[in-house]
């Protein structure tokens, strides 16, 4: 009788985490559309191009001001990229918020509920949303304290108000939150814990919780081949070890997605933006030699983790997979691909030594 019980539940949270349709899962793919511009290095891929299994594009290119109006970031291309991501007909998601922790607090107050700053904000978002029709949603982002970060009373709360009124000025924009896991993890640790994310706060107003493992552990010796966020094993962090505190948060696990690097991750270098991209390290392999990068058994393996404990995931970015065949794998983008069928219970496919670093 337990077992079936058991049996039972198994069936019910995963026919949940395929049939969740809500946010951008179960297989989105992060485009950003002009990795040229940040160093000298191939092309995007255009958005014609990008792969059919990607069931939704997330774009990072926005930040608002404390004027409240909607900025584009660094790229002169990034209109004329929104716009074909938005004509693509795919559920269309932007990452969208303040620059920093603190921009945010002058945004929705310390101590009380600052309505007046959100109904104000949301005027801006709503000219920015009248320009570029058919957004499917907002990933609200940089919601992380640093170093700098100073207490701020009801700060949960407040950005509960914020959530509140964004969802009644567009009730049909499906809002998501990023949560850096990093963060998480080094706020467990502080001796003082002040308001940063209570997820009772804001629970009821967010349709996902859009998990980033950026940063989550140094390249070293041992994470050459499975990148920076290994899925078990003696790194200080890992995937495993993530859930624990994401159930610690009492997240719903249908609400979770994980944000899973295409990236080639150097070893101790600071440099974040001219990370290899997997077609460069086919064609060149210079400089990858000791850095750290998933294979496609690792993201096989990554790819069932998503299943097995969340909505799905995304990729970041797209861009970073190989795009041009370099690695000859028979296929564009094999890392997307690897990731595909670990979620849906697939071989790994063939053996691409090139791309595997074999």
């Amino acid at each position: 009788m337990h077992i079936s019980l058991c049996l039972g539940s198994i069936i019910f949270s995963s026919l949940i985490s395929t049939l969740y349709s809500l946010g951008p899962g179960p297989t989105g793919c992060l485009y950003d559309g002009d990795i040229k511009a940040l160093c000298n290095r191939l092309s995007s891929p255009p958005v014609s191009s990008l792969p059919e299994n990607c069931s939704s594009f997330l774009y990072n290119s926005l930040t608002v001001d404390l004027n409240y109006n909607v900025n584009f970031s660094y790229s002169t291309n990034v209109k004329k990229t929104l716009q074909s991501l938005i004509e693509s007909r795919k559920p269309v998601y932007l990452y969208i918020g303040h620059k920093t922790r603190e921009e945010w607090t002058q945004v929705i107050g310390c101590g009380n509920a600052m309505e007046v700053n959100a109904i104000d904000e949301m005027k801006g978002l709503k000219a920015f949303l009248d320009q570029y029709p058919g957004i499917k949603g907002f990933i609200i982002c940089a919601l992380e304290p640093n170093e700098n970060t100073k207490e701020c009373p009801n700060f949960s709360k407040n950005l509960g108000v914020y959530l509140s009124v964004m969802k009644k000025t567009f009730p049909d924009l499906i809002i998501g939150v990023n949560i850096r896991l990093i963060d998480i993890i080094n706020y467990n640790c502080k001796p003082h814990k002040y308001d940063w994310l209570e997820i009772n706060d804001i629970d009821d107003l967010v349709v996902f919780y859009l998990i980033s493992f950026s940063l989550l552990n140094e390249c070293t010796e041992d994470l050459k081949y499975g990148g920076i966020y290994p899925l078990s094993g003696s790194a200080p962090n890992t995937l495993v070890k993530a859930k624990c505190v994401l159930d610690e948060m009492k997240i719903t696990q249908n609400k979770l997605i994980y944000r899973f690097n295409l990236m080639i991750e150097p070893n101790n270098s600071p440099d974040f933006d001219c990370k290899s991209t997997y077609s460069e390290m086919c064609l060149k392999g210079e400089g990858t030699c000791d850095a750290c990068a998933d294979t496609q058994n690792t993201l096989n393996l990554k790819g069932q983790f998503a299943k097995n404990n969340g909505a799905g995931f995304i990729v970041n970015s797209i861009d970073y997979d190989d795009t041009i065949c370099a690695c000859k794998c028979n296929t564009p983008y094999p890392g997307f691909q690897a990731l595909l069928n670990g979620y849906y219970s697939s071989a790994t496919g063939n053996d691409c030594r090139l791309f595997n670093r074999k």
